[in-house]
């Protein structure tokens, strides 16, 4: 018999509130999976680290310049998601870096896209083989930053969290949803 017909494409935006990880959408696999999905890999890490303690997340459509939305008591933060799966060495150690460059280009028209306060709330900084995310705030600044492997090992994503929380609205301590 021939192959049954693939799925439909999945729609622009996704909507997660406090779903198993099993109904939360297609999964890439083995071959299907490569390094351009890193990010796509990065935003739904975030996602799953966000849900432990927020309200509800929403990954954005690809057109949008923030990659999820955060709804954290009754506030919404757009947050950027940045991933790498490479280490760089330097002077004898080894880190993850992420590149903020002040722009970007979009490959259909090359406009140059440019990080404002109005797009972006938190960075999420992803270290693909750890599976631990750096919650950052917004700093206009930020042109790229990288962390040591070995710190970034011990990393308390929460905390991370609840800090950037902290800098942009003054959040209370954070409580896992139970």
């Amino acid at each position: 018999p021939p192959p049954p017909p693939p799925p439909p494409p999945p729609p622009p935006l996704f909507f997660f509130k406090q779903k198993p990880p099993y109904e939360r959408g297609v999964r890439l696999v083995g071959s299907e999976m490569c390094i351009r999905d890193r990010g796509r890999a990065g935003e739904h890490l975030v996602a799953f680290y966000l849900l432990q303690y927020c309200d509800s997340v929403i990954l954005t459509n690809e057109n949008s310049k923030a990659d999820l939305i955060l709804d954290h008591s009754d506030r919404l933060y757009k947050v950027q998601v940045k991933s790498t799966n490479s280490i760089w060495k330097h002077k004898g150690n080894e880190y993850y870096r992420w590149d903020f460059r002040p722009g970007r280009y979009r490959p259909d028209d090359a406009e140059k896209i440019r990080y404002t306060a109005s797009d972006v709330d938190i960075y999420a900084l992803v270290a693909i083989p750890l599976g631990k995310v750096l919650f950052v705030p917004y700093n206009t600044d930020m042109k790229s930053t990288s962390k040591r492997v070995e710190d970034f090992d011990k990393l308390d994503t929460r905390k991370s969290l609840e800090e950037a929380l902290n800098i942009i609205n003054h959040v209370p301590t954070l409580k896992p949803f139970k």
